[in-house]
């Protein structure tokens, strides 16, 4: 099951990546105040650290999954 659920884990995860890189190369991004920043940033980094998970386990759990 959750070899199936990763696919949609990892493109929910893509989505929120590209918005947040979209965000952050905004003009408009840096003029936002210094905890929001430091917010989208944390979680840009949140985000890429779990999609590197997600694809580790997907590689894992799919090589076990073959004879």
């Amino acid at each position: 099951r959750e070899l199936d659920a990763l696919p949609h884990r990892i493109e929910a995860l893509e989505s929120e990546h590209g918005e947040l890189q979209a965000a952050i190369a905004s003009p408009e991004f840096y003029k936002e105040g210094a905890d929001a920043i430091a917010k989208t940033l944390a979680r840009a980094g949140e985000v890429e650290q779990q999609l590197l998970d997600a694809y580790a386990r997907w590689d894992e759990l799919d090589s076990r999954s073959k004879p």
